[in-house]
């Protein structure tokens, strides 16, 4: 399991103290359960913006550098 923590901070509360209790809520749970299955569900949507925007900065960094990079003109022959 993956707990984001969002980078924006205008949220006005400590999101770690809300993953600390997720953590907690899920001791002794089961990973078939229906209500963590339900709340796996609720939380994968409430990122899936900002995982898509991450994805595509990395997409877009990757292929930054796989592009041939020019040669730079030597500035003392």
């Amino acid at each position: 399991m993956v707990l984001e923590t969002p980078e924006d901070s205008t949220l006005g509360h400590d999101v770690r103290g809300d993953e600390i209790k997720l953590l907690e809520w899920l001791v002794g749970k089961d990973a078939d359960d229906k209500e963590v299955l339900a709340k796996a569900k609720a939380l994968q949507a409430k990122g899936a913006k900002e995982r898509a925007e991450h994805q595509k900065k990395y997409n877009d960094k990757l292929e930054k550098e796989e592009r041939p990079k020019k040669r730079q003109r030597k500035l003392f022959e």
